[in-house]
Order: structure tokens, then sequence, then C-alpha cells
């Protein structure tokens, strides 16, 4: 559900850079390269990886022209203080739930695992690798993001923020760059996105965490194709409920991920010491136990700091609308 909700966030963003484009609502477009996606992983894990690896691949010459263009125009001045006073450290804690959606890559990783090649060595490199590189490529866009305008700026609030400051910049072609960097980056979360899901119910399903249904192979093309148009239809169905409400989704889909991520924590410590024959992994978390330990009590600290709003305003959204 973590990766769903995530699928529909990544989605309602798409939407919002097309439609600065086309005149035709946002969550038509959304619901539009859903059912896209779903094809293409319906088709075949060999066409959604070739894909997903052409999309990667443009995104990251599109943000690094960005930066190398806007960094020398940063104003120092902009990015002081760190943390203004009228938000506080509680302000700025609040949001910080919203950034692992941004994040939820490298778990998704690990749910096709067992369509990597050579997974005890390519495995642990794609999941702690893209955690540094995501890291660094974000740091380094947000910097030039507050470099180049304050924010308490009004305009700040735009969905489309990094096209506005392209513009700026490189006038029409930062910002058509932009523009298609954001289609590639939404477009790519929600590939990615799509497809571990489809394989996580899958998997439950061969295991008997869920009803059998859902472990059935296409024929032809090898692919769960049950799971992956159950985890489309879902997406679909909640673009069409919370389609309008960009930032709840992200909360919820943040709030269920650091859920997954507190059972991970607790799971590699309680499967060190099961003592299971079947399970001898070929990559042990290093500094153990130190890091699953405050990997949990991370996660615990961030989901109590809005839990409570989150799922009540979920919870009037959903009843408002049905």
């Amino acid at each position: 559900m973590s990766l769903i909700f995530a699928s529909a966030f990544y989605m309602v963003g798409f939407g919002y850079y097309v439609a600065d484009l086309l005149p035709i609502p946002h969550v038509a477009l959304a619901l539009t390269m859903t059912g896209l996606l779903t094809g293409l992983n319906y088709i075949g894990a060999k066409e959604t990886g070739g894909t997903q690896n052409v999309i990667v691949a443009a995104l990251l010459i599109i943000l690094t022209v960005f930066f190398l263009r806007a960094v020398f125009s940063v104003d120092i001045d902009n990015l002081r203080p760190l943390i203004p006073p009228e938000i506080g450290i509680s302000g700025f804690f609040v949001v910080t739930p919203v950034l692992f959606v941004t994040f939820m890559g490298f778990a998704e990783i690990a749910a096709v695992s067992e369509e990597i090649k050579n997974p005890d060595r390519n495995l642990p490199l794609a999941v702690v690798g893209s955690v540094v590189v995501v890291t660094v490529v974000y740091c380094a866009v947000e910097i030039c993001v507050v470099g180049l305008r304050r924010y308490n700026d009004p305009t700040m609030l735009s969905e489309t923020v990094l096209m506005e400051l392209a513009y700026m910049l490189m006038g029409r072609t930062g910002y058509s760059l932009i523009l298609l960097g954001g289609i590639f980056a939404t477009v790519s979360s929600a590939n990615a996105s799509i497809m571990a899901a489809s394989r996580i119910s899958f998997a439950m399903g061969r295991d008997g965490l869920m009803p059998d249904w859902f472990n059935q192979i296409h024929h032809r093309f090898r692919t769960p194709y049950r799971s992956i148009l159950v985890t489309g239809g879902l997406t679909m169905i909640l673009l069409v409920i919370l389609g309008s409400h960009l930032e709840l989704i992200a909360e919820v889909g943040a709030f269920l991920s650091l859920l997954l991520y507190a059972f991970i924590s607790l799971a590699c410590m309680v499967m060190r010491h099961a003592e299971q024959s079947w399970y001898k992994p070929s990559f042990k978390t290093p500094a153990y136990p130190l890091v699953p330990i405050l990997g949990l009590l991370g996660c615990l600290f961030v989901m109590g700091i809005t839990s409570r709003p989150t799922i009540v305003d979920f919870r009037n959204k959903l009843t408002i609308k049905f």
C-alpha cells in the first residue's frame, strides 16, 4: 500500500507538470499515464527496466545542467537561517515524513531481487548506491532552489517552482528542460513503484500471506499480471478519490513506508538471532546492532510526529468524498 500511495503521488505530480502545457485536468493526465505504465509492466520486466534506464539517465543529465547553471546564481543569504525562527525545529520535523516518499526507490530494488542478476553483489550495491546518488542530487537541487528564492516567497508554494526558476535562469529552454525532467522523474518513480508493488503481492500470494489468486504468471509475457492489474487499478482508484490532495497522499504514503521500515529494522534483528537454517544472507548490516536500532527508533520518532494528524485528515477526506 505504501508503494501504491507513492505511485499515486508521483502520478499527481506528473499531471501537474503536463497540465502546465495542456488544458487537461491533472487527474485525467495522471489516470492516463497510470494506465500506460500498468500496460508496460504487464508486457514484461525487461521492457520496463530498459525504459527505466533511459528515463533515469536523461533525468540525471537534465538535473546536472540545471545545477551547473543555477549554482552560480545562488544567494547565500537566502540559505540563512537554516531553520527559520517562525518555523522552528518542530516545523522542520513535521515536514520530514513527506521526504520519505522521494526516497522510497531503494526499497523497491529489494522487491524485485528475484529478477536481479548476481544479487549477492548487485543488490547491496544498488541499494546503497541509489541512496547516496539520490541524496547528493536531491540536496544539490534543493540548495539551488532555496538559494535562488527565499523559503517565505509565496511563489515557493507552486507545484512547479523548479520550472519557474529554470525559466528565470535559462528562458524557455530551461523551462522545457525541467518540464521534461519533471515528467521523467514522476514517470520513472511511478513505473518502479508499480513494478515493485506487484512483485510484493505476487510473492505474498505464493507464500500464502495473500490469496493464491495473485500467484499467477502470464503464459506469454511471464509477468505476475494479476498483481500488476490490481496494483494499477488501486492506484487509479486512489487518484480518483484523492487526486487533488497531493500533500495528503505524500503524508499517508510516507507514514506507511515508515511503518514498513520500522518492521524491517526489527526483522533484521529478529532474523539475526532466530538461527533459521535457510536464512544465510550474503550481506550483513554493518555496525550491528546500532544501525537497525537507530533505524527502528528513527522511524517511530518521525511517525509519531505526524501520524495522528495524517490519519485523521485522511479519514475526513475519504468521508467527504464518499
